[in-house]
């Protein structure tokens, strides 16, 4: 009992150490562990998110001191948009804006307010958190844009005076800005309508002195001289507009400036004696000239740099520049100066540029003049203008690797882009798109970037379906969140790359949290379709019917409840037998980098990228396709018991024992189905039981592909717009059918009208098609018909081989007896209205050698 005493005496002086503050911070941590446990663990169970709403709010009323109230405020609006409740979540995210502006949350809240404020086009709202944000955190990086945003929220409301204020105040509190000009133009557009002139001229010389290499400074210029027009200072503008092409040469604007400079000197007025003001002035900067000599400070050689980049001396700024960039680390300026780099040797390289592609003496000299002045005398004299640009790519290349904080790596990539484009290196130019997608998701030049990496894979032949692409380029920015605008576009595509690469279950993670996150998103349907079918892809059935049912009942009219119905059935594909066929096996392999789904219908065999799946389905495109192809068997005759395979692919042609290889731009809203109708009308029409028609005229199987294209097309989708459904009907109007007609009857006359067998075109033997058609009377307004092109097909196939081969004028006699078999009267007649000099001795010799066989 002693002992118990002493140990309990020894340990109460620490108990009582232990101060009450630091109990209930192991109080408050706890709390929040649980809250945020709870928000992980809720997914889109409403009571679940009840809740950790719940478990937020008890953060908020026991400890208001405790530093987590913003982070508590936020974490309630996410959950209350996962009840798609937005009026309780704005209310929350105002909160964390109103009491906590300065908090690392702030931003996220003003983001979620103005995307429901631009929703509900509550301006008012706008204004206030825009407002609120700014005057709190005036350093952070968004406010800029936000200023800018805000002065178009005024003028949307008719203040245009605090318009122009909102603009004042992003060019005077963020003059390094890069929307700094723009908001400058901006501001001198709103005076020049007000009618203040001198304001508006102001403005214009503030972008022309501050921002002399932005791409709006020729415009300002010019804009300052127009000002001075509309205020009557016509001599003023005279001076300004000789000004302007003295200091924008290489400007396209130069030859409206030397216009209308003729023009106010034929008006008889002079350039007034007296100096009259223009851009480049003693002050610059705010710095009298004299402080710009010498070395000084970082500031003071930044400011040399501008000056000297100002009047085109480009070596010796970047010299400067490169001072700035090397000799000064606790600068601020150093990644500015880096940046800047990289901008003069652009400049460098376009000045050598327009010196070798000047096409007059006079303006080869003046660019030279101007080349030389910028170049100077030392290690950069006699470059090229793609060494210029290689120096460029390097100087950025080194911010955006040695300058870990700065907030322009990101710029310094997307120039790094654009070199390389300017260079002609397409793949290093995809190669650094995708890294600055990888690097900064979050860049205002993704969306531009995105654009460009897709025109390049066109370029290449590789195009944005290769599922490693779509995983590299789109993944990160799904990890943005709904605040990106790119976000839904990019989860579902990053989907589509993951199920492409047979990462289903990365692929349903995405699905989810697509379908969880953004209920508006148009892909919604196609989200859950991929979910569904990522399971029976994986072989379990069971899930994927779950996930079918949900499609059903949630997306009745996406175009999609046929496939969910025929996955609820367990109706796949027989894969086993579809391996023995060596066309279905080709197809697999030219579409594995894409990932290929697999949709057979009757006959035909469909296997596309997942990424156009969803799409075509809608559609019934596959569906579509198996009527065209039982159609096509009908007409021609062609008896094919093997599946008949078609693929979507890339930068190959179909061969006969293949399969039919469409392009990707087939797979667009509504379908292309005269593209694959056409492939598989012409894979029939060449099949060897009709071989006397190729022997007859060559260009025939691809001239009844064309036909065949487009009479399906008017025909059978037609008939199919109900099961297509609603808006997403497909139906082709008649003039669409009559317009390939009128081509094909163009290049017909042009081949009867020379007999030259070198303009029997496919389209000229459609042409003949037509006119067969036509003269059967299966052709007229809103109606097109086989006429006798079947009886014309059977009769070609009972012609035994031995009466045309080798001789193609009997091909053309066997041919025209094929028709006049179909046609009744003389198809050697017939022929020759068409342009087809057929001897009809011959054609009766024939069909006395046919009549004599067995």
């Amino acid at each position: 009992m002693w002992r118990g005493g002493l140990v309990l005496g020894l340990l109460l002086p620490s108990l009582h150490t232990f101060s009450l503050e630091a109990f209930n911070r192991i109080t408050v941590f706890n709390a929040v562990q649980d809250a945020a446990e709870a928000r992980k663990s809720c997914g889109v169970d409403p009571v679940k998110i009840s809740r950790a709403i719940d478990a937020f709010r008890v953060i908020l009323d026991l400890y208001p001191d405790a530093g987590y109230c913003a982070y508590s405020w936020n974490e309630i609006g996410e959950l209350y948009l996962l009840l798609k409740d937005w009026p309780h979540a704005i209310e929350a995210f105002r909160k964390v804006l109103m009491d906590f502006p300065r908090s690392d949350y702030s931003d996220d809240a003003l983001n979620r307010v103005l995307q429901y404020c631009r929703q509900t086009e509550d301006w008012r709202g706008a204004v206030w958190a825009i407002e609120r944000f700014v005057s709190s955190r005036p350093s952070h990086p968004m406010c800029d844009d936000l200023l800018m945003e805000l002065s178009r929220i005024y003028e949307r409301l008719g203040d245009l005076t605090r318009a122009i204020e909102a603009l004042q105040r992003l060019a005077t509190s963020y003059p390094d800005s890069e929307v700094a000009p723009r908001a400058l133009y901006r501001l001198a557009w709103l005076y020049q309508r007000a009618g203040n002139f001198k304001g508006a001229i102001e403005a214009y010389d503030r972008i022309v002195n501050f921002y002399p290499f932005s791409d709006l400074a020729d415009d300002a210029a010019l804009a300052s001289a127009g000002c001075l027009r509309k205020a009557g200072d016509l001599c003023s503008a005279l001076a300004r507009l000789q000004a302007f092409v003295q200091f924008f040469p290489g400007s396209e604007k130069v030859a409206q400036a030397r216009r209308e400079m003729m023009g106010l000197l034929r008006q008889g007025y002079r350039v007034p004696r007296q100096p009259v003001r223009v851009w480049i002035k003693p002050i610059f900067f705010g710095v009298p000239k004299r402080s710009l000599q010498g070395s000084g400070t970082a500031k003071e050689l930044f400011e040399r740099a501008r000056r000297l980049r100002a009047e085109k001396a480009l070596s010796q700024a970047i010299s400067l520049y490169a001072r700035v960039a090397q000799g000064f680390p606790g600068s601020d300026l150093r990644d500015n100066a880096q940046f800047s780099i990289g901008e003069c040797y652009e400049e460098l390289s376009l000045l050598a540029k327009q010196a070798s592609l000047a096409t007059t003496p006079e303006r080869q000299a003046e660019v030279m003049d101007l080349f030389r002045r910028a170049v100077g005398k030392g290690k950069l004299e006699g470059l090229s203008s793609a060494e210029y640009l290689k120096a460029a790519i390097k100087a950025y290349r080194a911010l955006v690797e040695n300058f870990p904080g700065s907030e322009l790596r990101d710029d310094a990539l997307a120039r790094i882009v654009h070199c390389y484009k300017e260079l002609g290196e397409k793949r290093k130019e995809l190669e650094a798109g995708l890294e600055l997608i990888s690097r900064f998701p979050w860049s205002r030049y993704v969306r531009q970037v995105v654009h460009k990496v897709e025109k390049v894979l066109e370029e290449r032949g590789w195009p944005l379906r290769l599922a490693s692409v779509l995983v590299r380029v789109f993944e990160p920015l799904a990890k943005l969140g709904p605040g990106c605008d790119l976000y839904d576009e990019a989860v579902y595509l990053a989907a589509c790359g993951r199920m492409g690469m047979g990462d289903l279950k990365g692929a349903r993670k995405l699905l989810r949290r697509l379908i969880r996150t953004w209920d508006d998103s148009p892909y919604l349907a196609y989200a859950q379709f991929l979910l569904a079918r990522s399971y029976e892809v994986e072989g379990d059935l069971k899930k994927a019917a779950y996930e079918y049912a949900i499609l059903l009942e949630d997306y009745p009219k996406s175009g999609l409840a046929d496939d969910a119905q025929r996955g609820l059935r367990g109706d796949l594909p027989n894969l086993m037998s579809l391996m023995d066929c060596p066309a279905f096996v080709e197809a697999i392999g030219r579409t594995r980098e894409y990932g290929a789904d697999i949709i057979q219908r009757g006959q035909v065999v469909l296997v596309c990228p997942f990424l156009d799946s969803p799409l075509l389905r809608a559609y019934n495109f596959p569906e579509v396709l198996a009527q065209g192809w039982e159609e096509i068997r009908r007409v021609t005759g062609v008896d094919s018991t093997e599946p008949v395979v078609v693929a979507l692919t890339a930068g190959a042609s179909s061969h006969s024992d293949g399969p039919i290889l469409l392009p990707f731009e087939v797979a667009v809203e509504p379908p292309k189905f005269e593209e694959a109708f056409s492939s598989m009308a012409e894979r029939a029409a060449s099949d060897e039981s009709l071989l006397l028609l190729s022997k007859a005229i060559p260009s025939f199987p691809e001239a009844f592909g064309q036909f065949a294209g487009v009479l399906l097309r008017f025909n059978l989708v037609h008939e199919t717009r109900d099961v297509i459904g609603g808006a997403q009907a497909a139906v082709v109007p008649f003039d669409s059918v009559r317009e390939v007609h009128d081509t094909a009857y163009q290049a017909l006359a042009k081949f009867i009208a020379s007999g030259d067998w070198g303009l029997l075109t496919p389209e000229a033997v459609c042409g003949l098609l037509f006119g067969l058609v036509e003269a059967a009377g299966a052709y007229k307004e809103n109606v097109i018909g086989w006429g006798p092109l079947p009886k014309i097909f059977a009769l070609a196939r009972s012609v035994p081989r031995e009466v045309y081969e080798g001789d193609g004028e009997k091909a053309l006699a066997a041919f025209a007896w094929c028709i006049k078999g179909a046609m009744g009267g003389k198809g050697a007649t017939l022929l020759a209205k068409f342009g087809f000099k057929v001897d009809p001795e011959l054609v009766r010799r024939i069909e006395a050698e046919i009549a004599a066989r067995p």
